[in-house]
């Protein structure tokens, strides 16, 4: 479930971002056959010099937590030639889980778009030799 934080400057970012899109992600363990269920995941946004805590979930015994209606560009700012030089937004991702430890990333979102994400933990026997 998505939190959204209430500041001033989020708001103004609500208002210049007006698309929406979502994130996927989903966690496995390398060679991507287990998936990781129980990892708590963040989503985080800089804004201005503040990181802003957008999100945080868990992710489901198929190792995918959601995130959905992330501020972004609207679809239009994609289609105008060299109008923005990225169309995507980009939010800060923090995966952790008590014995695989934590994974920072970063995702981009699009309008009307899902992002899919797929993290990998180094199995917990390899991480140990």
């Amino acid at each position: 479930m998505t939190i959204y934080y209430d500041g001033q400057e989020y708001q103004q970012f609500l208002q210049q971002y007006t698309g929406r899109g979502d994130l996927k992600i989903h966690c496995l363990q390398i060679g991507g056959t287990l998936p990781v269920a129980g990892a708590s995941v963040t989503v985080r946004k800089i804004i201005g010099d503040d990181i802003i805590k957008i999100g945080e979930g868990v992710t489901d015994m198929s190792g995918i937590v959601e995130f959905v209606d992330l501020p972004c560009r609207e679809a239009a700012a994609s289609l105008q030639p060299n109008a923005v030089p990225y169309a995507g937004i980009v939010y800060e991702i923090t995966l952790s889980h008590p014995q695989l430890g934590v994974i920072y990333d970063q995702a981009a979102i699009f309008d009307d778009v899902t992002t899919v994400c797929r993290e990998f933990y180094q199995p917990a026997a390899a991480a140990s030799e």
